[in-house]
């Protein structure tokens, strides 16, 4: 298994801002055949060429990196192939850890958490996809599907008082970092974070006769994850810590699901050109009816993707991402278009049949949408 660098980095970025095992083998052992034991040990030890670039971005900044990593790995990947030197580039394709048995993580998380919930009003519930606890106000949820994790405090989520002069987000990240390696430690265990972003929540406040004007009410700090050096991206892995501007911890949601042994690894002829990538994209959106010339391309990343806070995700594997935007003046969304970095057709099978599960989840879900929410009002 491949060593990953410890939870301390996250302690010492953190500490920077306050001063400002399971089976990998796939079960149509597809990926395995023909290689000996020998191979296969090969296999888990990936070699990186110039793609860490989390810890590249570490050395010079302890602040939130945002999405800067992953900016930084597309440019790399574009520079090996101008360059030739992709032939040593050797990437790893990972098969996600088993979620285990939601309803003994629920029990286990509620012991540890005691101290932020009020035990004497249990009400246990489930659903499609979740098992939650409902204390008093507070609800502790443990998705079936990805095992993420949720902690809301209901009386005071998306309620809090707007103010004028909130703390310095130096504070945010402080009480953030030590909760993260405090009430967090057992599922975030042995898995690299980073801090990634800081997220300001406002309302628009305005007294009869005079202008609106906007106050926070709200924050959230989020960690993102790394793979070998280089940064997560999608909506999963990451780690998103709710405060209310007091600085009192109001929830957190963690889909911080450990990665297992490398199953196969991918460079040199495998990996996809960055420029065949973004025109693959530009001709999906083509083909979708979306007129590109309503948009501007405005940001190209490379890292390894993991799907949100429901999904049936079982593989990981880098990925290219691409964002577009309405120009100036023209009424559309912004879109975010998401293609492997790999050709092998081995690999590609395996991620569509990610893509179809859940594809299927998805629709399962739609079908049972009119069904009345089962879960106790607080």
């Amino acid at each position: 298994m491949i060593m990953r660098h410890s939870r301390i980095s996250t302690l010492l970025l953190c500490a920077a801002l306050t001063a400002c095992s399971t089976d990998s083998i796939d079960p149509t052992d597809e990926r395995l055949s023909g290689l000996d034991v020998d191979d296969a040990v090969e296999l888990a030890m990936p070699r990186l060429h110039g793609l860490d670039t989390v810890d590249r971005f570490r050395a010079e900044d302890p602040g939130p990196l945002g999405d800067a990593p992953a900016q930084l790995a597309f440019e790399a990947m574009a520079d090996a192939f101008a360059d030739g030197s992709v032939a040593n580039i050797e990437l790893a394709v990972y098969r996600l850890e088993p979620v285990g048995n939601a309803d003994q993580t629920l029990h286990q998380r509620t012991d540890e958490l005691s101290d932020l919930l009020d035990r004497a009003a249990t009400r246990p519930g489930h659903d499609q996809e979740s098992t939650w606890t409902m204390l008093g106000a507070s609800e502790l949820r443990i998705d079936r599907n990805s095992g993420t994790e949720r902690f809301l405090d209901w009386d005071r989520f998306h309620h809090g008082d707007p103010i004028a002069g909130p703390l310095a987000d130096a504070h945010y990240w402080s009480v953030a970092g030590d909760y993260l390696e405090d009430a967090l430690l057992t599922p975030t265990e042995g898995i690299d974070l980073y801090p990634y972003k800081i997220r300001h929540y406002w309302n628009a406040v305005a007294e009869q006769g005079r202008t609106a004007t906007e106050e926070m009410y709200q924050v959230a700090v989020a960690f993102n994850a790394t793979i070998d050096g280089m940064p997560v991206i999608g909506s999963g892995s990451k780690v998103s810590i709710h405060l209310a501007l007091d600085g009192t911890i109001i929830g957190h949601e963690l889909s911080t699901r450990r990665v297992g042994d490398a199953i196969t690894t991918i460079g040199g002829d495998d990996l996809l050109h960055p420029e065949a990538a973004h025109e693959a994209i530009a001709r999906r959106l083509t083909e979708r009816g979306v007129d590109m010339a309503q948009y501007r391309w405005t940001r190209a990343e490379l890292g390894y993707l993991r799907l949100g806070r429901s999904s049936v995700q079982d593989i990981v594997a880098p990925h290219y991402a691409f964002v577009a935007e309405p120009l100036e003046g023209v009424v559309g969304k912004k879109l975010l278009e998401v293609i492997p970095a790999t050709t092998r057709p081995d690999v590609l099978a395996l991620l569509e049949r990610d893509f179809t599960e859940e594809g299927a989840r998805k629709q399962a879900l739609m079908a049972n949408a009119a069904a009345p929410d089962s879960r106790p009002s607080p």
